[in-house]
């Protein structure tokens, strides 16, 4: 996988089949070229979706992360995008009620991993950043905790991988099911 590939996802399958670790590991995404997903997590399902569109796969890199929650659940995402150009869009799912964690990525800081705590709810989102040791919800953080290392990924298939944003649910007050978007980047 030394150059971009022609059909990954025939790679994917070669690698889960050749080792059972890997395929256990894979078993919470959804990955296919160029992007992929973790599993959707959050078990109601909130009368409202929130997505990023697709035009911002391409020429707009997320840089800024905004995530509000209370004693207990996450109650809103927000996401900041600029296209290099000093054009910037945002969009921000739920109220915003609640403590607000920021994250603002600098000049070559990438997200190594995340964790998303969910149960019935969202519980907590926790970023870990080359530069960052940790952000967002971190303490007091009920649910179980889905670890997704994308560090790790990013080594198996020997390409660069950015986040692209989160889609899920919501109601009026919590953000209720999400899962994170990812793309491969040409090295």
């Amino acid at each position: 996988m030394d150059s971009a590939p022609t059909n990954i996802n025939e790679e994917i399958e070669k690698l889960k089949f050749e080792n059972k670790n890997l395929k256990d590991f894979l078993m919470n995404y959804n990955i296919s070229y160029p992007i992929f997903t973790t599993k959707l997590l959050g078990v109601s399902i909130g009368n409202k979706t929130f997505s990023i569109p697709n035009e911002l796969y391409n020429n707009w890199k997320l840089y800024k992360i905004n995530i509000y929650h209370d004693k207990c659940f996450v109650t809103s995402l927000e996401m900041f995008f600029n296209n290099n150009k000093n054009n910037i869009k945002s969009f921000k799912f739920g109220e915003g009620k609640g403590e607000k964690k920021s994250l603002e990525l600098e000049n070559n800081e990438i997200i190594e991993s995340l964790i998303i705590n969910a149960g019935e709810l969202i519980d907590g989102i926790t970023i870990e950043t080359n530069k960052k040791s940790l952000f967002g919800r971190i303490e007091n953080v009920g649910g179980i905790g889905y670890l997704f290392n994308i560090k790790e990924i990013s080594n198996i298939f020997k390409k660069k991988i950015e986040l692209i944003g989160f889609e899920g649910n919501f109601n009026d007050s919590y953000i209720i099911q999400a899962k994170a978007l990812f793309k491969f980047l040409d090295n």
